[in-house]
């Protein structure tokens, strides 16, 4: 696909013909601004003689677009119109711009205006706070703990942060601050530790109000649901009883349960443990980058969400369109090294009982498929695309110790 043109918040142009499978679910104002109407006018913009797929399910079909300002005006046989900028879309398709729905870009936003890695894809809507971890909501106990924790994840530094409190806090800094429209979620790691602090702990029934109002609140500061990555910090210690609590806290304004499930259980375990939430909680359920690792695998995934999980509440799933995935790499170290919370666990990386259960862990995980994708020091940055390392060679020229977290 060539480089895009970027015409209007929503309207991306393509030379290249596609089969314009587009997201179901697009904002409002992408519908109400399409109308079918032509006629002698003048336009800042018209797009000529492009096919447009206009991501309503609707078949592909020739005509013009006119813009004013911000605005998609007309669509139709601009043929008697004027504008002060024609673009001639001949052989190319006109489309609103694509919405990625699970991305990692909460610092990118807060620092590059114009995301071009997203906008040279067609990408114009990002879905942020996935995965339930992120810079928001926060307090003064908790900051620093996500932005050493977050620092591999999204890159935000520490002299990048700014006082930032609320998701309506964070939302505000991106207000005519990016070219891209952004959505978030209540990243629930974030929640968790307001109500509790860091460390593996079950709420009682106090905090579990709490829990609930926080959510509330972060729905009605315009959150689309409620996030968790049940593989990472804190929320690895939340039970299905407490996520069920979590969710009723944003059912009233109708959210989404969007969950990157508890993989340690299996995917399909992780799945039906999703599925058990949204129906107690009474939300509906979304499956963040939903996979099998075998096709035996994929295959029961599959049944399971076509005769049940369909059945049970409003399902919904992502797939990402490549065969590798990536996460942070101290995603492979023992829950157990979280337990005092995050700025207490690099001390624990020296404790050899953990370091004996991180080995086991190890040699059941295939590392050969594993590369380094990106490390936060300069003291590291030579592993950059490297295959995974199983030795470092340490400052002092001591025996090489094993990688943990680079």
């Amino acid at each position: 696909m060539c480089d895009p043109i970027i015409l209007a918040p929503y309207l991306m142009v393509y030379n290249e013909i596609t089969d314009g499978s587009l997201p179901p679910h697009w904002p409002a104002r992408i519908t109400t601004t399409f109308h079918q109407t032509a006629g002698a006018s003048m336009f800042d913009i018209i797009i000529r003689n492009g096919t447009i797929v206009d991501g309503q399910k609707t078949p592909r079909f020739e005509a013009d677009v006119g813009i004013q300002g911000d605005r998609i005006t007309a669509i139709g046989d601009l043929a008697a119109a004027e504008a002060a900028t024609t673009l001639d879309a001949t052989d190319s398709i006109v489309a609103p711009g694509f919405i990625d729905v699970h991305t990692h870009s909460d610092a990118a936003l807060l620092s590059t205006p114009f995301l071009a890695s997203k906008i040279m894809q067609g990408i114009t809507t990002e879905f942020l706070m996935l995965d339930g971890i992120s810079y928001a909501p926060v307090n003064n106990h908790t900051i620093r703990g996500w932005l050493h924790y977050l620092r591999s994840l999204d890159g935000l530094r520490f002299e990048q942060y700014t006082g930032w409190r609320t998701i309506e806090d964070y939302m505000a800094l991106l207000h005519q601050h990016t070219a891209q429209n952004v959505a978030t979620f209540a990243p629930y790691a974030n929640v968790r530790t307001l109500a509790l602090g860091f460390g593996e702990r079950a709420p009682n029934d106090y905090q579990l109000v709490d829990i609930e109002r926080i959510v509330a609140r972060c729905m009605a500061e315009g959150t689309l649901g409620l996030s968790t990555g049940l593989d990472y910090v804190d929320q690895c210690f939340a039970g299905t009883r407490e996520l069920v609590a979590a969710c009723r806290g944003m059912r009233a304004h109708q959210g989404i349960y969007a969950t990157h499930v508890r993989y340690a259980l299996g995917t399909l375990e992780g799945v039906r443990e999703a599925v058990e939430i949204g129906r107690r909680a009474g939300v509906g359920v979304h499956i963040s980058h939903l996979k099998g690792m075998t096709p035996a695998e994929a295959e029961a995934i599959i049944d399971y969400i076509d005769l049940v999980a369909i059945n049970e509440v409003n399902f919904s799933f992502d797939v990402y369109p490549y065969m590798s995935s990536s996460t942070m790499l101290n995603s492979l170290l023992p829950l157990e090294i979280w337990q005092d919370g995050i700025l207490a666990a690099y001390g624990k990386l020296a404790d050899p009982i953990l370091r004996d259960r991180f080995q086991r862990r190890l040699d059941v995980t295939e590392l050969d498929n594993i590369s380094i994708a990106w490390v936060a020091s300069r003291q590291n940055s030579a592993l950059q695309g490297k295959p995974w390392p199983t030795t470092l060679p340490s400052a002092n020229g001591a025996p090489p110790m094993p990688c943990a977290t680079c």
